[in-house]
């Protein structure tokens, strides 16, 4: 091709092949710098390619469900309403959901039971086609059996716990009206809870002093009440607790909590000296924020989701108002 009327410092450049700028594997170029004689520019493209045709698929893929485990689980369909359960598979078996849309949700629980009683939870949601229109395939391993007994040996089993590590703990067991603290444990010591029951919960701050300055939280939930259980906390975290806490200075002023996660979680006002949490009222959603009015020097406030999870944060000197900007990443 031949470009007629150069001038000093045009300008021009070509892709290694005639495509979409998009996909040019290459770009080169070329600037006049002698417009006084007539100019020559050879390009060696040696890469040829085509644009990718968009895959269109003339019906939506299967989901293909296999149990690779070694227990029974449930599978369930996520609905706004509430989950529905698909199928149950025992180890081995497949299951398989047809026409399954992009943004479909699905989960599983890691054994057969009531979903109040799961080990562990499992979700999927499916993502854009794949390639080829090919079906999608889920493979959960299963590996948390449930116990069976008859209800009358419920109640009649302990729980023996142990501080293998080298800080004093305290133990609680969890209520909905907040935690109660059982006892306290130094290194060495073990503590016997007699007659546990299914989904009796318990949690350890990993230190024996206030929630408010506890580095961390451990927890244990019941799930085998046939038989005799043993939690052996490895308390490694030691740490003074301030003797008081500065006084107050008599002004009040709001809290601000502002939920800046992506799941929702409750807010609670603690009890130094019983352990007690008290409820702020409705969980805060993810974006959603809470006014807490009048709190003072020295109280103390908790984000707390499920068993486990705790956040705590003591009020501070001034009459300013304060804000929290709070996540936690326990979505269930």
């Amino acid at each position: 091709f031949t470009q007629p009327g150069i001038v000093p410092d045009q300008m021009f450049s070509a892709f290694k092949w005639g495509g979409n700028p998009a996909y040019a594997q290459g770009l080169q170029s070329f600037a006049v710098k002698n417009a006084c004689v007539d100019q020559v520019w050879e390009i060696d493209t040696k890469y040829c390619t085509v644009e990718p045709a968009p895959i269109v698929c003339t019906e939506d893929p299967d989901l293909v469900v296999t149990n690779t485990g070694t227990c029974e689980m449930n599978l369930y369909e996520w609905f706004p309403t509430g989950d529905k359960q698909r199928a149950t598979l025992k180890p081995g078996e497949t299951f398989t959901i047809p026409a399954v849309y992009e943004g479909q949700m699905f989960s599983s629980f890691k054994w057969g039971g009531n979903p109040a009683h799961a080990q562990g939870l499992l979700s999927y949601t499916a993502p854009e086609a794949p390639a080829g229109c090919k079906d999608y395939t889920w493979d959960i391993k299963a590996d948390y059996c449930t116990p069976t007994c008859s209800e009358d040996v419920h109640g009649t089993k302990d729980l023996t716990v142990t501080n293998t590590g080298e800080c004093d703990i305290n133990l609680y067991e969890w209520f909905p009206t907040g935690d109660k603290i059982i006892t306290s444990l130094s290194p060495g010591e073990s503590f016997t809870q007699p007659g546990i029951v299914p989904d009796q919960m318990f949690s350890a701050f990993k230190w024996g002093g206030d929630p408010a300055y506890a580095q961390s939280l451990q927890s244990y939930a019941v799930k085998n009440a046939c038989v005799n259980q043993v939690w052996k906390l490895e308390s490694n975290y030691c740490t003074d607790v301030p003797a008081t806490l500065a006084p107050a200075t008599g002004c009040r002023k709001d809290l601000i909590v502002n939920n800046v996660g992506t799941c929702y979680f409750y807010f609670f006002k603690s009890d130094l000296d019983t352990g007690i949490n008290t409820s702020m009222g409705p969980s805060i959603s993810a974006g959603n924020s809470m006014t807490v009015p009048n709190v003072v020097e020295g109280e103390v406030y908790s984000l707390i989701k499920g068993v486990g999870t705790i956040q705590s944060y003591p009020i501070g000197p001034g009459c300013e108002d304060v804000t929290l900007d709070l996540k936690t990443d326990y979505c269930q």
